[in-house]
């Protein structure tokens, strides 16, 4: 097996190479999920807008914004954005605004949508409140007005004079209800603190509601800030849209590319790598001599060194193709499933197994078949060989009925074996469906409750299904390869048994060169020769002289070893004892090549 694996040699590079390339396509098929996911969540649900922190905004809704934080927040907000004016198409009025700055860090991004995140979420719930929008009841709740109150009445008492007096204008002078935005400033910033940890407590849901639907809340607010803003929201939705829609495009174009230069590598690695052993197997088997070849039929050498090699060839275009990559794509769908933390790897978990346990069911049932198998191949092959090289012997003896059986036998065994396999094969596609379609409705129905209680969004599900698609095929492709690897590595076996095959007729190490003054003498001295495995001699004790210019005949009765005796003198079998020399050089001290070169052979038939 060591002289056959040797021909994977030149093929290492370019499997390196088909290595880089199906890690590229899994990147690329693992990024797909994503972006859809992102289309959905992110584009349409959320009008293409990524993050909570609004690009414009009101200066005036800004301001109360940062009425729910601690000053250093606050300075850090504004420091964050710039102000400037844009002009209302409708009141045709400047009106004050912030821009984001430009120059900012992804350190400093992030930490300004953690900080906007609850205020936004607060100012928006209490705006929508006292407007009297507010129509989910999941994120909102009454207050605790014992509480609240206590807090408000410390809080005048902290006031200055000054903020005193506003605070009653605007509670009890006023004909309208007071605006709590115009009432909260006048606080100081410990009583501001105050009531927005009470706020953050009463917002009902708020720490039940995944971050994914919290940022949705938030999300909506940011895109009214905008809109305020001037800003034209609507075509940020396109925009997002076409921008991922390309990526994607790229994506797929990057998968085809790759597939495409794997599938002409997988074909050319495995021509070549076919051609190679074909090639070493015929010239080993030249070289064999009749005891190496009574080991192996001729029909069961031309099975190894056709069907065998086809199936060796074709398990390694698999392999390149489908087996490297499965566990790729099926390790990195499980990392992204895992990433997601969607509750729900238990279903991956529980479809792995019921797949497993189908390819250990399988594998128990057809792995003997395979064997079985290839040596049918060769018995049919042996058949059909006798019966077509022995035509003429066949109707001479009218046979033609018994040798029709013959054949007739060989093929219903092949095919019984053959519909068998195949059928196992054919079991396993419709269950492998039915799993895989069980586990998209188990998936939308867990789901479903997930994006009811908040912690997952529909993108998600999205994304999470076709993760798990990814999985499962990752799964049928490995269950696809442990039908083809065992009747590989049969073929294989096979192969490697020419391979280890000990070549018992082969060239001396120090060859001599025959006398040039002797030509044509045949010197047989006391040979004696038995057949491998015989329990007696065919020759004993054989020897006798044949001169130039003289004919030595050697007569018997049909068995008695006359061929035998002949077959010896070329080196087709060797001799047990004694020796046999030609020109006076015993034919074991030169090369066959030059023994045989002395030598016209005319066989029997």
């Amino acid at each position: 097996m060591k002289k056959f694996l040797k021909h994977f040699k030149p093929a290492i590079l370019p499997m390196i190479f088909v290595v880089v390339l199906l890690v590229i396509q899994a990147y690329c098929d693992l990024s797909l999920p994503s972006y859809m996911s992102n289309i959905v969540n992110v584009g349409i649900q959320q009008s293409g807008i990524d993050c909570v922190t609004p690009e414009k905004a009101p200066k005036e809704e800004m301001e109360k914004i940062k009425l729910f934080m601690s000053k250093e927040d606050g300075d850090f907000v504004s420091s964050c954005y710039k102000e400037d004016t844009y002009k209302d198409e409708n009141t045709h009025e400047d009106k004050e605004i912030v821009v984001l700055k430009d120059n900012l860090s992804e350190k400093d991004s992030n930490r300004l949508a953690k900080i906007l995140e609850k205020p936004m979420l607060i100012t928006y719930m209490l705006e929508k409140s006292q407007n009297g929008e507010l129509e989910d009841d999941s994120v909102s709740g009454e207050i605790d007005m014992g509480e609240f109150n206590n807090i408000m009445e410390q809080g005048i008492k902290d006031m200055t004079p000054e903020n005193q007096g506003e605070f009653f204008y605007l509670t009890r002078e006023k004909d309208s209800e007071p605006d709590l935005f115009q009432i909260l400033p006048l606080f100081s910033e410990d009583t501001r603190s105050e009531i927005t940890d009470l706020m953050n407590k009463q917002l009902e849901g708020f720490d039940k509601l995944g971050d994914d639907t919290v940022k949705q809340v938030v999300v909506q607010y940011t895109k009214d800030l905008m809109e305020d803003a001037g800003v034209d929201t609507g075509n940020m939705v396109l925009s997002y849209l076409f921008y991922a829609g390309l990526i994607m495009l790229g994506y797929a174009g990057a998968i085809s590319l790759c597939m495409a230069i794997i599938s002409l590598l997988s074909s050319i690695v495995g021509a070549r790598f076919s051609k190679d052993i074909r090639s070493h197997a015929y010239s080993r088997i030249i070289q064999f001599s009749a005891t190496e070849q009574g080991k192996f039929s001729n029909a069961s050498l031309i099975t190894r060194c056709t069907n065998d090699i086809q199936q060796i060839q074709m398990v390694l275009i698999m392999m390149m193709r489908m087996i490297i990559y499965a566990p790729i794509l099926g390790v990195g769908a499980l990392f992204k499933v895992t990433e997601m933390g969607a509750g729900m790897v238990w279903i991956i978990a529980l479809v792995v197994g019921i797949i497993l346990a189908l390819v250990i069911i399988l594998m128990a049932v057809a792995m003997p078949k395979f064997t079985i198998l290839q040596k049918l191949f060769d018995r049919l092959n042996l058949v059909s060989r006798e019966i077509i090289s022995g035509i003429p012997v066949i109707r001479a003896f009218s046979r033609e009925e018994y040798e029709l059986d013959r054949f007739d036998t060989a093929n219903k065994n092949l095919t019984k074996t053959n519909l068998f396999v195949n059928r196992v094969m054919a079991f396993m596609m419709p269950f492998m469906m039915f799993v895989m379609n069980g586990a998209s409705v188990l998936i939308v129905w867990v789901g479903s409750n997930e994006i009811d209680a908040g912690g997952m969004q529909v993108g998600d599900i999205m994304a999470f299904i076709q993760y798990t698609m990814m999985i499962i095929m990752a799964f049928l492709m490995i269950c696809m390869a442990s039908i083809m690897l065992p009747r590989a590595f049969v073929s294989a076996k096979r192969l490697g048994e020419i391979y280890d095959t000990e070549i018992s007729i082969s060239n001396p190490e120090n060859p001599e060169k025959f006398n040039e003054n002797e030509k044509g003498v045949v010197e047989f001295d006391n040979v004696t020769f038995e057949y491998p495995g015989a329990n007696e001699a065919v020759l004993k004790n054989i020897s006798f002289t044949a001169r130039p210019g003289k004919t030595t005949a050697i007569i018997g009765s049909t068995g008695s070893g006359k061929s035998t005796l002949v077959n010896l003198i070329p080196r087709f079998y060797d001799v047990k004892e004694g020796c046999i020399k030609v020109d006076g050089k015993d034919i074991k001290s030169v090369t066959l090549e030059d023994l045989r070169g002395k030598i016209g052979y005319v066989p029997q038939k």
